[in-house]
């Protein structure tokens, strides 16, 4: 893959204000510092711009009730904690009864290809990874790496955290112009690559089963498929994301600062890995958390200073985001 760098197109505030679905305002955005992502900084991301040769990037454990009624859009069978269920339709409105009887089964598992280890939890019959993939292969990148001035062991500390971000032809392992055309006749069940033997990428409908239980299991409202506005609250690790101020009182101006972590009730332990971009660019760890599916052009989204999970299109195939792998 080349090196070389090539300037940023357009401002990337600007770019990431193209999605006005998920961020009312531009305002709301505030960018990190890549060697330490949980500091607060209002610097405009990291920018290859700024070498001076190259750059290209390419708890609160909580077992659940045994049976849970979830709303989704897709038909889901149950399974055992050894597998997941498959599902590969999406819906805009959540229809179909799921029954959640399996909801027990932490623990952990070697990937045999490097020798990692990584955490598993069962969540309304799917066994999840508890943490980000952090698999080193070509097309694979830590947050901030080949950026001029970040130390490498900065850079092996933010793998390490929030594992690697991929894009999606990587994680798919598919020819690079699917990053720009469609390749959805090339996207098996259960497609596996880039995750451990056993493993695969999880598609739309299989996160819209973890959101739509998670917000079934919490009584919240009814659930529409793709988002739930306080999911991530739940799905979220206590530590990790930035924290962020609100005005407690406007007539003093006094000031309380709140928590980006979730509760991590169920073992999840989402954590913001941020995005990369194909001209060298990092934003937003500490801030965002974005996962990879299968289903092409669709992302699940969750933010520090709010409580949803969302189902959405924000990234684009050639960007790079996280990823977490669901059992077969």
């Amino acid at each position: 893959m080349s090196k070389s760098h090539i300037p940023h197109p357009i401002p990337r505030t600007l770019a990431l204000c193209l999605a006005m679905f998920l961020f009312p305002s531009c305002s709301d955005l505030e960018f990190n510092n890549p060697v330490d992502p949980e500091a607060k900084s209002h610097n405009d991301g990291v920018s290859s711009s700024e070498q001076t040769s190259s750059s290209s990037v390419g708890a609160d454990n909580h077992q659940p009730s045994s049976s849970s009624v979830v709303q989704t859009g897709s038909s889901s069978s149950g399974t055992t904690p050894a597998s997941s269920s498959s599902q590969r339709s999406s819906s805009s409105t959540a229809t179909t009864p799921v029954d959640c009887t399996n909801n027990t089964g932490t623990g952990t598992f070697p990937d045999t290809r490097d020798g990692k280890t990584y955490k598993y939890v069962t969540i309304c019959n799917q066994v999840w990874m508890a943490e980000n993939l952090n698999y080193e292969t070509e097309g694979g990148y830590c947050y901030a790496e080949n950026v001029y001035g970040i130390t490498a062991d900065s850079i092996a500390k933010n793998c390490s955290k929030y594992g690697r971000l991929y894009n999606w032809v990587t994680a798919m392992a598919l020819p690079p112009a699917c990053n720009s055309v469609s390749c959805k006749d090339y996207i098996q069940e259960n497609h596996r690559d880039i995750c451990p033997e056993g493993w695969h990428i999880p598609s739309n409908a299989e996160w819209n089963v973890l959101i739509a239980y998670i917000h079934a299991d919490n009584g919240l409202a009814k659930y529409t498929s793709g988002r739930s506005d306080y999911a991530g609250k739940y799905l979220k690790a206590i530590s990790g994301w930035r924290n962020y101020t609100i005005i407690k009182n406007p007539m003093t101006g006094e000031e309380e600062t709140i928590s980006g972590g979730g509760t991590d009730k169920y073992g999840f332990a989402a954590l913001p890995g941020g995005i990369g971009y194909s001209k060298g660019d990092f934003l937003n760890a500490g801030d965002l958390g974005v996962w990879q599916s299968s289903s092409e052009n669709d992302n699940c989204i969750m933010e520090y200073n709010r409580e949803s999970a969302v189902r959405s299109q924000y990234n684009a195939k050639s960007s790079f985001s996280s990823v977490r792998c669901l059992k077969d």
